[in-house]
C-alpha cells in the first residue's frame, strides 16, 4: 500500500516537473512556482512514506536508500530551479516501480 502511495506521488511529481520544465520562465513564472511547490510537497510525502513501506516489507532497505537518494537529488535540483534535473531524478524514481 505505501509503495503504491510513493509511486503515485512520484508519478505526479514527475509529471508536474516535466510540465514546469517546458514553460517559459519569463512568461509562466507563476505556474512554475505553483508546480515547484506542489512537487516539493509530493517529494516530502514520498520521503515520509518510505519508512512505513520498509516496515511493512513493501520495500527493501536497498530500494528505500536508492529512492531517498533520488528524491534528495530532485529536491536539490528543484531548490536550484533546475527543473530538468529534478524531472530526471523523479523519472528515475518512478522507473524503480515499473
Amino acid at each position: 500500500m505505501f509503495v503504491d502511495l510513493v509511486v503515485i506521488q512520484d508519478h505526479s511529481g514527475s509529471a508536474c516537473t516535466a510540465n514546469a520544465s517546458t514553460l517559459d520562465q519569463t512568461v509562466d513564472n507563476g505556474a512554475i512556482s505553483t508546480d515547484s511547490r506542489q512537487i516539493a510537497f509530493l517529494i516530502t510525502q514520498a520521503e515520509n512514506a518510505i519508512d512505513q513501506a520498509v516496515s511493512d516489507c513493501d520495500m527493501t532497505q536497498g530500494d528505500a536508500g536508492r529512492l531517498r537518494d533520488l528524491l534528495a537529488q530532485s529536491s536539490t535540483s528543484l531548490a536550484a530551479s533546475d527543473l530538468f534535473s529534478a524531472a530526471n531524478a523523479l523519472y528515475s524514481a518512478c522507473e524503480m516501480f515499473d
